[in-house]
């Protein structure tokens, strides 16, 4: 086998980014209370945001995952929206779209009602500046028929609590508990690990080489 060859795999992971990076987390969904904001009530939807920031590295936010309680809708729709922080409020619409390969999945029965994880790919990646705050929100296509269903609450905290308009208008209102959730993405290499891989791959190519020079002196 010519080791030569082995060279160019490890410089070509060396440019790959880091696929499925949880950017930002406000775990764990709370589990004990039932905690939960309604989203999708009878006869109106409520738009529900939280704030989020990535810190130290410039990332590209392409999934999401959060939690709901209650009786989940017939449709399973749901759209997203990205905005800049302004003064500790969604500002200015960076992104906006509907949740792509929605997958919603029981995971508990307590308290009685039960909850769900949903997990769904956003329709296009989102470009996020690090350290610079934004809000997340979610809101679903269509209200309830009948039941009750809600954004489940985190036993975490993190910047402002959340804020959520009826049917995506109207004034911001303030609620006291965060939402479960998370948001995924990727990570690009850092350079200093390129110029590592880098030098590695020259150092070994260095290496082959002499080993070749060395073999030719010997015939």
């Amino acid at each position: 086998m010519n080791k030569a060859l082995l060279v160019a795999p490890v410089l070509a992971l060396a440019t790959t980014a880091a696929s499925g990076t949880v950017l930002f987390e406000n775990m764990p969904a709370d589990g004990t209370t039932g905690g939960s904001l309604g989203i999708g009530g009878t006869a109106n939807v409520v738009q529900i945001a939280n704030d989020f920031e990535v810190s130290g590295v410039k990332s590209s936010l392409k999934s999401t995952s959060f939690w709901t309680i209650g009786t989940v809708p017939a449709t399973q729709v749901f759209d997203y929206f990205v905005w800049r922080d302004v003064s500790g409020a969604p500002g200015p619409l960076v992104a906006s779209g509907t949740g792509a390969n929605v997958v919603v999945t029981d995971v508990g029965a307590t308290p009685a009602q039960g909850f769900q994880r949903w997990d769904a790919d956003l329709a296009d990646p989102v470009a996020l500046i690090p350290d610079v705050r934004y809000w997340f929100g979610i809101q679903f296509a269509q209200a309830q028929a009948t039941g009750t269903f809600g954004w489940r609450y985190s036993s975490s905290t993190f910047g402002n609590m959340p804020v959520g308009r009826l049917n995506g208008t109207g004034p911001l209102i303030a609620f006291p508990t965060d939402m479960a959730f998370q948001l995924n993405g990727e990570v690009p290499v850092a350079p200093t690990a390129l110029l590592m891989l880098a030098g590695l791959g020259g150092l070994f190519g260095s290496r082959i080489t002499r080993q070749r020079l060395g073999n030719i002196g010997d015939q």
